[in-house]
């Protein structure tokens, strides 16, 4: 582990790790194929919390994107905070820099297709800059929701 609790992976490779009450999730890649991965899995958020993480994490687009798909509300705050938390995973082992959940916001999502789209709202390091967008996969279940993140080599 970094000094600032960041996962260090051995030369040569590139990961990610994410972890619940009850479930633990590595991805491991060769730095030839991959930048950078980064990957999450959330619980389903109670409904009590829902506004809570609404305000924390969810952008005034992002919350009209949700109130357009055929989701629950719950799921999909799950998903938006999940998604911010495995793209933070992916960015920061290239940048170096802390950004916050309104750094960046769900560009698209299709719930058919289980793929979303990630733009940032912010210059960072390494020539990551305001407006690029970035590919992702998630998987929801009745408990859970997964995202990821990858950057081609």
């Amino acid at each position: 582990m970094a000094a600032d609790r960041s996962p260090v992976w051995p030369h040569g490779y590139v990961g990610s790790i994410t972890h619940t009450d009850d479930l633990l999730g590595v991805a491991v890649a060769r730095r030839k194929d991959f930048r950078s991965i980064g990957i999450d899995a959330e619980a389903i958020i109670q409904p009590e919390t829902t506004a809570e993480i609404d305000e924390l994490c969810m952008s005034e687009r992002e919350r009209s994107l949700r109130d357009s798909v055929e989701i629950d509300h719950q799921t999909f705050s799950s998903l938006c905070f999940s998604a911010k938390e495995s793209f933070f995973k992916c960015l920061y082992p290239l940048t170096g820099v802390w950004f916050d959940f309104q750094d960046a916001e769900i560009a698209s999502f299709d719930p058919d297709l289980q793929l979303l789209q990630m733009r940032l709202l912010r210059d960072l390091a390494s020539g990551f800059r305001q407006g690029q967008v970035f590919g992702g996969a998630f998987r929801c279940t009745e408990r859970r929701v997964y995202t990821a993140f990858a950057l081609p080599a």
